[in-house]
């Protein structure tokens, strides 16, 4: 953790999967609240000091190269997650919802989700390993959209605000859209 100026280590939280998962993706929308995933399909909540035993969201692990890619919280009641194998996943009152599978047949496609990002509890952005751009908003995914710029490798979304947002990747191709 890294407050007042110095990097600080906090306990680890024991993944079921420790000897094969890797950490994933990490989103901390307020002090002393944070949501990380891991590539085996766990998520796991930092509150009141100490990280929860991890819960497994994605029952997909180890199919087709499925796994949690990415996770956004734009408060504390509030995160998705996305999957390689096109699987979002909502946190609303402390509970994960089931899978929506969003993309379909992704993992035959080798077209899932690379990165998510949410503005607010009614806008979210996630982009896929070509570029597609899917929303979230009302309630309901909606895509894909294309995006202005073929993506070569890892795109990273990022919406600071509903309706807006910019992709990266291979460190040099961006391009912004509305969402």
């Amino acid at each position: 953790m890294y407050r007042d100026g110095t990097w600080r280590a906090q306990p680890a939280f024991q993944s079921p999967w420790d000897d094969i998962a890797t950490l994933a993706r990490i989103s901390c929308p307020a002090a002393g609240f944070c949501v990380a995933v891991d590539d085996a399909g766990y998520a796991y909540t930092y509150s009141a000091g100490r990280w929860s035993p991890g819960q497994r969201i994605d029952p997909h692990y180890g199919v087709g190269g499925a796994s949690l890619v990415s996770v956004s919280c734009p408060d504390p009641g509030f995160c998705v997650t996305v999957g390689a194998d096109g699987f979002a996943y909502l946190y609303a009152r402390g509970r994960w919802s089931t899978g929506l599978d969003v993309i379909r047949n992704a993992v035959r496609a080798r077209n899932g989700f690379a990165s998510v990002s949410c503005a607010s509890r009614r806008f979210c952005a996630a982009i896929t390993t070509s570029g597609g751009v899917y929303t979230y908003s009302a309630g309901q995914w909606r895509g894909p959209r294309p995006t202005a710029a073929p993506f070569l490798t890892a795109p990273v979304v990022s919406c600071p605000a509903p309706g807006r947002c910019v992709a990266v990747s291979d460190g040099a191709t961006w391009i912004s859209f509305p969402g």
